[in-house]
């Protein structure tokens, strides 16, 4: 599992828990003077563990999928702020193309239940928009934050495209394995899910940041199982997936992932780059 290098802002650290910190974090010279022969054990196992996940997962990030306890919260609802500390947030540190810095700073949560998917986005921009305003429209030119998947460590299985721009709009597609087709969900495929912002509705003209704004979603599995089937995932499903940031149409347009993707210019639609979200 790769862990993020460089300092991160105090925002992006809250609930970050140690495999997703930076190398630095965990004391380096210091801390070698501070504990001596009581810290080479503990490096010889996190070596030895490092070199058998990447021999079983390859270069490849993994993100483990908070599973929500039964009873804990209202099934239906959106997770309030208490429902995401204990879960580790994901960092959006590979930049693509000509992004204009500074760039995005972007941290993403995401957990399950029984019923759905939970996302959690926190998000700091110099240039915020939201044009697009119904289910279905082109939202990658606004401030957008976007989830790829495959409910399948298989990536025949095909994949999702959920996109969700910073005033709520969505889109949703599917891709079939064979690229025969792409099925784009309406809006009353999409009946049932639920987005909130921190922001209006729309954002035209566009902000000038920094600013700091927040995405939660609840996407219940019977949504994207009307589109294509899968097996409700379990404690041990491995799914592959990528998180991503852009705004193509703002006035500093970027693009953001959290598994590298090797190509020179912005591609999403990499399947082969997911990296692996493993339920817990």
């Amino acid at each position: 599992m790769k862990s993020p290098s460089g300092s991160l802002p105090f925002f992006l650290l809250t609930g970050v828990s140690e495999h997703n910190r930076p190398h630095h974090a965990l004391g380096g010279c210091q801390a070698s003077k501070l504990h001596g022969p009581l810290l080479v054990k503990p490096l010889i196992f996190l070596f030895a563990t490092a070199i058998a996940v990447m021999s079983a997962f390859g270069s490849l990030p993994t993100y483990p999928v908070y599973q929500f306890p039964p009873g804990t919260r209202k099934t239906s609802a959106l997770p309030v702020a208490g429902d995401w500390k204990p879960i580790s947030a994901g960092l959006l540190r590979h930049s693509m193309g000509n992004s204009l810095r500074p760039l995005p700073r972007v941290a993403f949560r995401i957990a399950y239940d029984a019923d759905a998917l939970y996302l959690f986005y926190k998000v700091k921009e110099y240039a915020v928009r939201a044009v697009a305003r119904h289910h279905g429209d082109i939202v990658c030119g606004d401030s957008c934050v976007e989830f790829f998947f495959s409910p399948s460590e298989d990536l025949s299985a095909g994949y999702f495209n959920l996109e969700m721009n910073c005033g709520g709009t969505t889109l949703l597609h599917y891709h079939f394995s064979d690229g025969s087709r792409i099925h784009k969900t309406t809006a009353r495929e999409f009946r049932g899910a639920t987005v909130s912002t921190s922001l209006p509705h729309l954002v035209d003209p566009e902000r000038k940041g920094p600013l700091v704004w927040t995405l939660t979603a609840r996407i219940p599995f019977k949504v994207l199982q009307r589109v294509h089937p899968f097996s409700t995932p379990v404690s041990g499903t491995v799914w592959r997936a990528n998180f991503f940031k852009c705004g193509d149409k703002t006035t500093r347009p970027h693009w953001l992932a959290w598994a590298k993707v090797n190509r020179t210019e912005p591609a999403f639609h990499v399947p082969e780059a997911f990296g692996r979200m493993v339920f817990q």
